[in-house]
C-alpha cells in the first residue's frame, strides 16, 4: 500500500483539529455541519 498524504484528525465536542504531515499544515474547524464542510474543502 502506498500513501501520498498522512492526515491526523482530533475530534472534540466543540472542534475538529486537522494536521497534514506533508507541509506541516494545521487548521481548526467547528464541530458542526458547517465546520465539517469547511474541513472537507480544506483537505481537498
Amino acid at each position: 500500500m502506498k500513501f501520498k498524504v498522512f492526515i491526523g484528525i482530533d475530534v472534540s465536542k466543540s472542534t475538529i483539529d486537522v494536521y497534514l504531515l506533508r507541509g506541516g499544515r494545521h487548521a481548526v474547524f467547528s464541530n458542526n455541519k458547517k465546520g465539517f464542510a469547511e474541513m472537507t474543502e480544506w483537505i481537498m
